[in-house]
């Protein structure tokens, strides 16, 4: 065999013939505290190792137990982190839509009914400078609702409503017509804007007549003609007025005063005095 043959088997046997000759001799001198220190020399590495892996064992535990309560500690944290930034998400949309219709109504528009909305998204190839609200059908808004600004100036028209959202055509937008008028001389024209003004921020006033007193500065306002907008909202002001180049009349080039590339909010007007109104 060779177990038998091998080192740690000799070492065994040698340290337990040592053991039995010790008790042996001290049983002939009569004697028992030999043995007792004996056993104590011979056992002492094995007690000392009993005592760390004990001492471990206690070790381990605690810090399982550690481990435990500071995973459950920190989930709690975390629960209560999420739920502050929840309330402070909340507080900050009520201070949105105080503040917003605040201004609102200063701006002398309450005969309107409004949906508040914040500008979700937009489209940065675009030059029309189109934008997406996070309000829709579940909130009364439909397709050709007008939006405007907080201050009351007029935005565009929403192109398409879902659910939850809409697309806002602006008053660059090429497919945006409006009767208008200009605040000073009463002069109507329509919104007829072409991609070459949209382009560069502009709209165009069209239908001037040759003789007109639109001049740069003008104010230009919705004439609410159609039913298709109230009348009365502030577009823009006249940058330069000039031949249509079609015909005989004149077309004046509109600054829009409302803040496309930039909204953070507006209003949906869902339903207004002279809505569909022909």
């Amino acid at each position: 065999m060779k177990f038998f043959s091998s080192t740690g088997f000799k070492i065994m046997a040698a340290v337990l013939c040592a053991v039995l000759l010790g008790m042996a001799a001290a049983g002939l001198s009569g004697g028992d505290s030999y043995v007792g220190g004996l056993l104590s020399v011979v056992l002492s590495p094995f007690e000392k190792g009993a005592a760390y892996i004990a001492e471990f064992a206690d070790d381990l535990s605690l810090n399982f137990r550690s481990a435990s309560y500071y995973r459950e500690h920190n989930e709690e944290l975390e629960s209560q982190r999420d739920e502050l930034l929840r309330k402070t998400a909340d507080y900050d949309d009520i201070k949105n839509r105080l503040e917003a219709y605040e201004i609102y109504t200063e701006s002398g528009n309450d005969e309107f009914t409004k949906v508040y909305a914040q500008v979700t998204g937009r489209d940065s190839a675009d030059v029309c400078s189109s934008m997406t609200l996070g309000v829709g059908t579940a909130n009364g808004v439909s397709a050709g609702d007008p939006v405007i600004t907080e201050e009351g100036v007029f935005v565009g028209i929403v192109r398409r409503a879902g659910v939850a959202t809409c697309t806002v055509s602006t008053v660059l937008d090429p497919s945006v017509s409006i009767g208008t008028y200009d605040s000073y001389s009463l002069e109507a024209g329509f919104i007829d804007n072409g991609i070459s003004q949209s382009f560069y921020g502009f709209a165009v006033n069209a239908g001037l007549s040759s003789d007109t007193l639109i001049t740069p500065g003008s104010l230009i306002l919705t004439s609410g003609a159609g039913g298709v907008v109230p009348k009365g909202l502030i577009i823009g002001a006249v940058s330069e007025v000039r031949e249509s180049g079609e015909d005989v009349s004149l077309i004046a080039i509109v600054q829009p005063y409302a803040p496309l590339n930039n909204m953070k909010r507006a209003f949906v007007i869902t339903d207004f005095p002279g809505k569909g109104e022909k």
